[in-house]
């Protein structure tokens, strides 16, 4: 294991590219397979107390359910009665768009705290993202590391890199 001092944001991007790489199908060495699937237990351990901390309330997923279903009801609909969505987001029917926003901004002051709540928290872990934290992972060999490998994974990896051409 290699001990190392960081941020949990870089922790983060190297669980995000740990995760990208788990389904590469350009892997061809088992050590480094086996580093991959290591840190990514590694990494998800690590963050289980953010996982607690960022659930939403209760109420914050009433209101966010309620929000949707303002969307899907005031949404332009397909062929199949079903609604429009483009790029993740619903297309609201022009016709109907002055009672969306009534709709909308009467759920939103409704739920005015528990969303200034949320808002609030979701604040505090972006600011705990940059605090400093030690964190174990597995050491990569250089070795186990194709020539395919992005320069962007290589970099975010680098301080578990571990030289052994030399």
């Amino acid at each position: 294991m290699s001990k190392m001092n960081t941020t949990h944001r870089r922790v983060a991007n190297m669980g995000n590219v740990f995760r990208a790489l788990k389904d590469s199908t350009t892997l061809n060495n088992i050590h480094l397979s086996y580093a991959i699937a290591k840190n990514i237990r590694l990494i998800e351990q690590h963050f289980a107390t953010f996982k607690d901390i960022a659930k939403p309330t209760d109420d914050y997923m009433e209101f966010e359910n309620a929000r949707v279903k303002l969307n899907v009801e005031y949404a332009q609909k397909d062929g199949r009665k079903q609604p429009r969505i483009i790029d993740n987001k619903y297309i609201i029917d022009p016709e109907k768009q002055e009672q969306f926003d009534v709709a909308v901004n009467t759920l939103r002051e409704e739920f005015k705290n528990v969303i200034a709540t949320y808002e609030q928290k979701q604040r505090d872990i972006e600011k705990m993202l940059d605090d400093e934290c030690e964190v174990d992972l597995y050491p990569i060999k250089l070795s186990w590391i194709s020539a395919d490998f992005k320069p962007g994974d290589l970099e975010i990896l680098m301080d578990l890199i571990e030289d052994d051409l030399n």
